[in-house]
């Protein structure tokens, strides 16, 4: 691409290209950490952009793109970039979710650590449930799923269109409350067994009041829970295929609302 042969609608459509783009990244879970070099997500924008931008103009430059606000175009791309990027962070929401309650269950808060990846401090249990989650993503293309969501997310909400429907907030309220309950369901096999083995112990205090129930109750609860997270590993899976995929219809059927 001549980037000197460029009209000037052509030009503003390439920059609106890379507004979207590069707001995209950095929303997007898998480069928005600060251990990846920035210079590294501006060359991925500009890659992208390029690659992008052909098939964008090949469906017409609107001839009046010149003659509206700029400041409202660059204000909705950077939205539509930002907004698909947090719709594939919701995936890794949920789990997270899922391993502040199972840390919580098994009695595990206080054993937390610091995560670069992710700014802030992170518990054993959620980082073994990201790092199930983002090798899960990435196998069966996930960042692929996205990536062409925000390709046809041009087709759908075209660079030259300024007016979005708001109303679709709703939807949005909707899916974060399906996130919530996806966390909950992820957790549920071991908040089962835990509520089975904590009846079960309280039975045995009161049988035999010797037994010290909180002391003995504590490495109960951790090894079981730690051993149905391994055996509920393929249910965990499938699970969070059907929430892969539901992600993504999701996203298009907002797109299209918008």
């Amino acid at each position: 691409m001549n980037i000197y042969a460029l009209s000037e609608a052509q030009l503003l459509v390439f920059a609106l290209v890379l507004m979207r783009i590069s707001a995209f990244f950095v929303a997007f879970p898998l480069v928005e950490s600060a251990n990846i070099p920035t210079n590294i997500k501006i060359l991925l924008s500009m890659a992208v952009s390029i690659v992008v931008y052909p098939v964008v103009s090949a469906r017409g430059v609107p001839s009046d793109i010149l003659s509206g606000s700029i400041f409202l175009l660059v204000i909705k791309e950077v939205f539509m970039g930002l907004f698909v990027g947090f719709i594939a962070k919701f995936f890794f929401q949920a789990l997270t979710i899922c391993g502040d309650i199972v840390t919580m269950s098994i009695g595990l808060s206080s054993d937390q650590f610091f995560n670069p990846h992710m700014d802030r401090r992170v518990t054993v249990i959620e980082q073994y449930e990201l790092l199930i989650g983002g090798l899960f993503f990435l196998a069966f293309n996930g960042h692929h799923l996205f990536i062409q969501g925000l390709m046809q997310s041009f087709d759908i909400i075209p660079v030259a269109k300024t007016s979005l429907q708001f109303a679709t907030f709703r939807d949005i309220t909707l899916f974060c409350q399906e996130i919530m309950s996806l966390g909950i369901k992820l957790a549920a096999p071991v908040l089962g067994a835990i509520f089975i083995t904590n009846m079960a112990m309280g039975i045995v205090g009161r049988a035999v009041p010797q037994i010290n129930v909180l002391v003995t109750s504590w490495p109960v609860n951790i090894m079981l829970g730690i051993a149905v997270l391994f055996v509920s590993l393929p249910l965990f899976m499938l699970t969070l295929k059907e929430n892969l995929n539901w992600n993504v219809e999701t996203l298009f059927e907002i797109l299209k609302k918008l």
